[in-house]
């Protein structure tokens, strides 16, 4: 039986099913608007490169070859221009230029540089799938149980003969796919923790304590701990970087355009990380139940937290507003985009 393969992110799509549906069954998103995103994956770029201590560049970014040879910081510097230049500005007059983008990275740097000599880098971007466990879940036709999640895409789940009991029943295995940013192991203590790199435009005091009950943290602490049980990490820790949009005009009130927050590290014990096992069957049995061609299984969760994002409306307002016969429609016009585009597919190591 071929594997139910879940990404962090497509754990929350109980958050709102018909989003969820929208950009992963339908595969569709808003066309640009995301100069957010994509500044937050060309810094995890260059900080990669800094975390490896890179002094070389030998890439296709784009449709362009770069090639470049220097000190680490240059080698960054390189990627962010490289990465940016690559990509569309969102608005004429959108901030988040390559040099903005190199300044925000130095600010990084800065707040890092007196930490690095405290610590040895275990693991730097590691791409990965872990056999998280199996669930149950019905064969509808005989020959087709649902549709799997192979990371961000939906995939038709095949069942052949001797996968299922007499009632129809599968045992389906399920599968966790990652990239881990950073472990690291502290050299006066001997602990090793997890390291995610968060970019955003605020720095609200709640969303840190989101991270450290959400999937992700969860997620790369299990994984490790799993493949590695005899030095397992102690859990994970956020480094935020805050971004804002810079002021023309500032005061003495007027807050610094960029922030790297080192945030006090999150711990895991053993009864976390099965307690969050178990959800993750529980969500993956829940999804091999649904039906991926009939909307109403993936019904809209409408409040003021799902339908407005970032102090934006959500990407697919406009289609919930509208009759249901019309939404396909809707969503199949120019300012939408298929939900990979500009996306390399993941290659990963063969999960165990």
């Amino acid at each position: 039986m071929k594997p139910l393969v879940l990404s962090p992110n497509s754990l929350s799509y109980l958050t709102c099913p018909r989003k969820f549906m929208n950009y992963r069954i339908l595969g569709r998103r808003l066309a640009g608007a995301r100069a957010g995103a994509d500044a937050g994956n060309i810094l995890h770029s260059a900080w990669a490169a800094w975390n490896r201590g890179d002094t070389t560049l030998r890439r296709t970014i784009g449709r362009v070859h770069v090639g470049s040879i220097g000190t680490t910081e240059q080698i960054c510097d390189a990627i962010i221009e490289a990465e940016r230049a690559s990509l569309p500005l969102e608005r004429a007059d959108d901030h988040r230029t390559a040099a903005y983008l190199k300044d925000a990275f130095a600010a990084l740097r800065a707040e890092l540089e007196p930490r690095r000599g405290t610590w040895r880098v275990l693991e730097v971007e590691r791409r990965l799938t872990r056999r998280i466990g199996e669930v149950k879940a019905e064969v509808y036709d005989g020959t087709t149980i649902t549709h799997m999640v192979h990371g961000n895409w939906l995939q038709r789940l095949e069942a052949k003969a001797g996968d299922c009991d007499m009632d129809g029943v599968a045992i389906v295995p399920i599968h966790l796919e990652l990239v881990r940013d950073l472990v690291i192991e502290i050299i006066a203590t001997g602990e090793r923790w997890v390291v995610d790199l968060k970019t955003s435009a605020w720095d609200d005091e709640a969303k840190p304590r989101a991270w450290a009950v959400g999937d992700q943290g969860k997620c790369y602490t299990w994984a490790w701990n799993d493949e590695f049980a005899n030095k397992p990490v102690a859990g994970a820790q956020f480094i935020r970087l805050v971004m804002r949009k810079p002021v023309q005009k500032p005061t003495a009130k007027t807050k610094p355009t960029f922030e790297p927050q080192v945030l006090p590290p999150f711990r895991y014990t053993p009864a976390i990380l099965e307690e969050w096992r178990k959800s993750v069957l529980t969500r993956a049995a829940d999804i091999l139940r649904r039906d991926p061609e009939n909307p109403d299984d993936w019904p809209m969760q409408a409040c003021d937290s799902n339908c407005i994002q970032f102090n934006k409306p959500c990407d697919y307002l406009g289609a919930c507003e509208m009759d249901p016969d019309q939404r396909a429609y809707f969503l199949a016009q120019d300012f939408f985009e298929p939900s990979g585009a500009g996306k390399e597919p993941l290659t990963v190591e063969e999960a165990v």
